[in-house]
């Protein structure tokens, strides 16, 4: 995806402005782990790792080399990390 502007809304949001046909709707979900991609910081790695961040973070990070060469976490790998991901508390309290 490529990014036309992105706007600070304050220091813990922001939001990207695209031209019309820029936006291809199979960037919305990680390849990796198919949930859904909701934050710039998701979208600014998927452009040079191809998934998201957490994926990033989980399974690329540890192992760019081997990332950039085509390597990939074994179904079973993922669906444990997708299980565990899904089980993981919220990080955020409502009141």
């Amino acid at each position: 995806m490529k990014k036309t502007q992105k706007f600070s809304m304050n220091k813990n949001k922001s939001f990207i402005v695209l031209k019309r046909g820029e936006w291809n709707n199979s960037q919305m979900f990680c390849p990796i782990c198919e949930f859904v991609m909701t934050s710039y910081s998701d979208y600014d790695v998927y452009e040079e790792y191809e998934c998201c961040k957490e994926c990033f973070l989980k399974f690329a990070e540890p192992r760019k080399k081997k990332w950039k060469d085509g390597w990939r976490p074994k179904k079973d790998e993922i669906d444990s990390y997708k299980d565990y991901t899904r089980c993981r508390p919220p990080s955020f309290i409502l009141s």
